[in-house]
């Protein structure tokens, strides 16, 4: 029987120049000395991509490549097309990177269209199985393009591609595949993608003040500079705590990391100052204390001299001249703006013995105090106050007296249940209710109050079960304290 796999190099040729459909160049070199049964191989991946687009032959082969990376960025940023349609973009990447090594490499016009025609061809076909597949796992969806915004992929890159392979698993049969997924497993990856988003954020706010405290105890921290340690660990646990509640929040997240960061700088100071001391004369260790204690003699001397000219000018004239009026007034300022953090931190500790485990939370942003309300129980789909949390909304109107902030922000959030355009709309006019109830009682200005609504935008808790759609339906207040007024200096040149 005769050998058919026997094929000579020349019987190869030959089959390259007589076939119309012969594969480009690049596949033409790589082949080069392969059996046939090989050749025939390579045949079948060369047709298994789909049939190119068709582009213009005058196209700018530079300008279409430019184009197409961005049309696959925007499908990659409003799509997620990698995970929901990872086959299809993998092949519009393959494609568009033989585009760009056919300009490279200096190919005809034509080979280089026909690259990106496929890719084309790839990208139309992920948009298509991404718009199919999206809709049914729109809360995993939300919550990876959360930790994706937070920076996932640069600090937990090898966990984001974990989830993601997850859940391009679920999603290649498509849409039906997707209805096939359980609850508790969507529910489970929103949960993931949600964690990421919180340890992104924490790294990227809270990285340099846990780099100080881990590099401090590496010194020797523990024994060198105790104090300063505690304190710095305090402040990071309270940005942590901070960040959890209210991850969403730019604001709250920033001063609270700052605050650690500062806690945290000085530890890395005091210890390394420390280390450095060891093996020198306590009068060396003096000299220094002393040469640091004079880069604060401006700041030092002002003090000093503010407080010399009030008492001087208080005796030597009980009929305080401009000068001394003006001094006065800034000492009694300053007793007024110590005396007004007292009484806020008396209102934020009252504030949290206020409400039951089951009406509302209290928590602490910096100077700023966040009431979390979990009882209003509006009824689905209104925005109506119902009778029974009327007791609960006089609580918070007593919380607000005894804090008298001077701003009153209400946010409203909803769980995912129902459309996002309806839930907006739902979470807004339920922050315009208790709104209106804050108004109605007087108990700070109207103009100092503002509502706004976020509907599912801001989830603290995966929507896949009951207690997490429940946490997340919320109304918070956040209240901004009073800034105590300077009293304006008088002025010297006045007739």
């Amino acid at each position: 029987m005769k050998n058919t796999n026997n094929v000579t190099s020349s019987t190869f040729a030959t089959i390259l120049v007589v076939n119309p459909q012969a594969p480009s160049t690049r596949l033409r070199r790589a082949c080069t000395g392969l059996g046939v049964f090989a050749l025939a191989v390579a045949f079948s991946g060369c047709a298994s991509h789909p049939k190119p687009l068709a582009l213009d032959a005058n196209t700018n082969p530079n300008t279409a490549i430019t184009q197409l990376e961005q049309d696959l960025a925007a499908a990659e940023q409003e799509q997620q097309i990698s995970v929901f349609a990872e086959k299809d973009y993998k092949g519009a990447q393959k494609y568009l990177k033989e585009a760009q090594n056919d300009v490279k490499d200096k190919d005809d016009r034509d080979e280089v269209l026909k690259d990106i025609g496929v890719a084309r061809a790839y990208l139309g076909m992920a948009k298509t199985h991404s718009a199919s597949t999206s809709p049914g796992l729109s809360d995993v969806m939300a919550s990876r393009k959360l930790a994706l915004d937070a920076g996932a992929a640069k600090f937990n890159k090898d966990e984001l591609k974990d989830i993601d392979g997850d859940l391009a698993e679920r999603t290649e049969k498509g849409a039906e595949g997707v209805n096939k997924i359980k609850l508790e497993d969507k529910t489970e990856l929103q949960k993931r993608y949600l964690d990421l988003e919180l340890a992104a954020i924490k790294s990227t706010y809270l990285g340099d003040a846990k780099a100080h405290i881990e590099g401090s105890k590496k010194l020797g921290a523990k024994k060198i500079s105790p104090t300063t340690l505690k304190m710095a660990e305090e402040k990071y646990k309270s940005a942590e705590v901070a960040i959890e509640t209210d991850r969403h929040n730019s604001t709250v997240v920033q001063n609270a990391s700052k605050s650690a960061l500062d806690a945290a700088t000085k530890l890395a100071v005091v210890t390394e100052t420390a280390v450095n001391a060891k093996g020198r004369t306590p009068e060396q260790i003096a000299l220094e204390i002393e040469q640091q204690r004079s880069s604060n003699a401006a700041l030092a001397g002002t003090v000093q001299a503010y407080s010399s000219a009030l008492a001087t000018s208080t005796t030597q004239n009980k009929n305080l001249d401009s000068e001394n009026q003006d001094l006065a007034n800034k000492t009694k300022a300053l007793s007024g703006e110590i005396s007004s953090a007292k009484a806020q931190e008396a209102a934020i500790a009252k504030a949290e013995k206020s409400f039951g485990k089951d009406e509302a939370e209290v928590y602490r942003q910096g100077d700023k105090l966040l009431i979390r309300l979990k009882a209003l129980n509006f009824k689905s789909g209104s925005a109506s106050l119902p009778n029974e949390s009327i007791d609960l909304l006089g609580k918070v109107r007593e919380v607000v007296a005894e804090f008298n902030p001077s701003k009153v922000q209400i946010e409203g959030h909803t769980d995912s249940v129902g459309s996002a355009a309806v839930n907006m709309k739902l979470s807004k006019e339920r922050a315009e209710a208790v709104a209106k109830y804050m108004i109605s009682t007087k108990v700070v200005n109207e103009d100092a109050i503002s509502s706004e609504g976020f509907g599912p935008e801001k989830p603290l808790k995966p929507n896949g079960t009951r207690a997490g759609r429940a946490t997340n339906r919320r109304v918070d207040l956040i209240l901004t304290p009073m800034q105590q007024q300077q009293t304006p200096a008088s002025d010297n040149n006045a007739g």
